[in-house]
């Protein structure tokens, strides 16, 4: 789902007016692993444009990063 309507975008920033995003993927997995534990690692590289490109190698890699730490940590889920 892609937010392309201004005002739409305003009326749900407007819930929140610390909010410099909106997420929309992960309401997907909520959905589908109900009663499940699941985590979602985001690579943010633009503001729902695609207009910085150039930008997205860096995020995913970013990301990847942030799971293998989490992966890798032994305290990570340990429920500490």
């Amino acid at each position: 789902l892609k937010i392309d309507d201004p005002e739409e975008k305003e009326r749900l920033f407007s819930l929140r007016h610390d909010a410099v995003g909106i997420e929309m993927e992960a309401a997907a997995v909520y959905k589908a692993a109900e009663g499940l534990r699941w985590c979602v690692v985001k690579a943010v590289c633009d503001f729902g444009t695609m207009a910085h490109r150039e930008f997205q190698a860096e995020a995913a890699d970013t990301a990847a990063r942030v799971v293998e730490g989490a992966f890798t940590d032994p305290l990570a889920f340990s429920g500490d």
